[in-house]
């Protein structure tokens, strides 16, 4: 194995990153751990005050005075604390989503402004960025005196009993106790503040598993897992392989689904998977990639109603994104534009002009289904919470799906401030310039989950007019699912196998 030198962290001998450390003294070993600890505490100070210094820059930019290009409505959903674009800057660095880039932020000013001297804690070495941050955290709702006070007591316990010695948990238990002899009236305050954070929060695991976090208040989540637990008691006595926690998600899905008429749509989007007969393969099934479900829950769920077979739908043979189809029975009209949807030729398609400034229903509604989400790079917000914005500005840029995007709130206005710049790709891809200048690509749903062919980097740069895929062709190369897969038979086919 190659060793590459390393500089000694914090002090001490410098070892090299791959070498045998089983010929090194335990003592050693421990000496090594303690000094990368604190230079990394170190760098994460650095990092929190370089990050609120970004903040602090950018939110002297106010965005919420330019002018909106479509007059639309919006759901308070989608609304932030301010229109900075410290986020949309700082997530592609740091590897995180926007909502993580956002929290960050907030977390790095609050740690500069109202507790200084757990930063200068970090920046000796002597405490981490992820316990700073939770004892900042359970102060945030405190007023800034009673969080400098508890700050000082927490450091000099810290110095009193060796160091930052306890770990997260009983680290924020002596925060709130500390809290509640400064601040007596603050916990119940904290409380009414806890339950306005009630929510759920899904994301997607794998093609296979959903993840659900569940913020509920404390009394009703006694009953609700009393509820649970029973009927998780009763699945394992019929299921002796179940575990507790496979038996408490099937129970919860149970008594959810028992209690409530849900349908999903399906249309030919389903491309063939000779690999797995058991399973099939989704694309769009409410998430922007692709899903596995056992065939057996698809065949019951037809049988049952809870899915119905759509018309196929036409796509981007590079992209996999919408290019036309009837999705008027497989969409969910929004309750902000109840208008139906009615075309003289049945079906939407990307090339559709409307001569009006307002977006016709059926457009908006073939734009919802190719986007899902707000377009801005690493924004996941639905597009129920999504403005229709004009790529190139109405009467300049028609009204049609090749110059409509969907965008939050916050990242309309920021597309039309002079800082951020877009295009719509003909392929359905969006190229999105920062102020700085970098190019970062977003891409419409890939309803054929198609994979692109990978580069050769050896090979000169291409011609665009002739090798980018994402060149439009005089009569571009559209396919039709039924002709791909057709997906009657590729249903039948699956649900009649044995």
């Amino acid at each position: 194995m190659t060793s590459t030198p390393v500089l000694a962290a914090g002090g001490g001998e410098a070892f090299p990153v791959g070498r045998d450390w089983s010929l090194v003294s335990l003592e050693a070993k421990l000496d090594r751990l303690v000094a990368l600890q604190e230079a990394a505490n170190r760098i994460e100070a650095e990092k929190v005050e370089v990050l609120a210094a970004i903040a602090v820059d950018r939110d002297r930019r106010i965005l919420a005075d330019c002018p909106d290009e479509d007059d639309t409505e919006f759901d308070t959903h989608c609304r932030l604390e301010d229109w900075s674009d410290a986020p949309e800057l700082v997530a592609p660095i740091l590897g995180v989503s926007l909502g993580v880039a956002t929290g960050r932020l907030h977390t790095a000013v609050g740690l500069v402004q109202r507790a200084p001297a757990l930063v200068a804690e970090m920046a000796a070495g002597r405490l981490d960025g992820y316990r700073a941050s939770m004892v900042h955290a359970d102060l945030a709702d405190a007023p800034a005196a009673v969080e400098a006070a508890v700050v000082a007591r927490l450091v000099g316990h810290a110095r009193k009993v060796g160091g930052w010695v306890e770990p997260v948990g009983p680290l924020r238990r002596r925060t709130r106790t500390i809290v509640a002899r400064c601040a007596p009236d603050l916990p119940v305050a904290g409380a009414k503040a806890d339950r306005r954070d009630r929510g759920i929060d899904v994301r997607g695991l794998s093609e296979t598993l959903d993840e659900w976090t569940w913020r509920v208040p404390v009394e009703d989540s006694r009953l609700v897992r009393a509820a649970v637990e029973e009927h998780a008691v009763a699945l394992r006595s019929k299921d002796q392989d179940l575990s507790v926690p496979q038996s408490r998600s099937d129970a919860l899905t149970a008594l959810v689904l028992d209690h409530t008429k849900v349908t999903v749509h399906l249309h030919a989007a389903v491309p063939a998977d000779d690999t797995a007969s058991d399973l099939v393969r989704l694309t769009g099934f409410g998430a922007t990639d692709t899903t596995l479900v056992p065939t057996t829950w698809l065949r019951d769920a037809l049988d049952t109603g809870r899915a119905v077979i759509d018309q196929p739908l036409l796509c981007d043979p590079n992209t996999g994104a919408l290019i036309a189809g009837d999705i008027t029975r497989g969409f969910r009209p929004s309750t902000r534009h109840p208008t139906p949807c009615t075309t003289t030729h049945g079906a939407t398609t990307a090339t559709d002009v409307d001569p009006r400034y307002r977006i016709p229903a059926a457009i908006r509604r073939f734009i919802a289904f190719r986007d899902k989400t707000c377009r801005f790079p690493g924004c996941s917000i639905s597009t129920t919470f999504c403005d229709l914005d004009h790529v190139t500005p109405w009467p300049h840029g028609p009204t049609t799906p090749n110059n409509l995007i969907a965008l939050c709130r916050r990242h309309h206005r920021l597309k039309q401030t002079p800082h951020w710049n877009v295009r719509l790709l003909p392929d359905a891809t969006t190229e999105w310039t920062t102020p700085y200048g970098q190019t970062i690509t977003t891409s419409p749903v890939n309803l054929l989950n198609t994979i692109p062919p990978a580069p050769n980097l050896a090979a000169l740069p291409p011609d665009p007019a002739v090798d980018d895929p994402r060149h439009e062709p005089d009569q571009p190369d559209l396919r039709d699912l039924r002709d791909l897969s057709p997906m009657e038979r590729h249903l039948t086919e699956l649900l009649t196998a044995a």
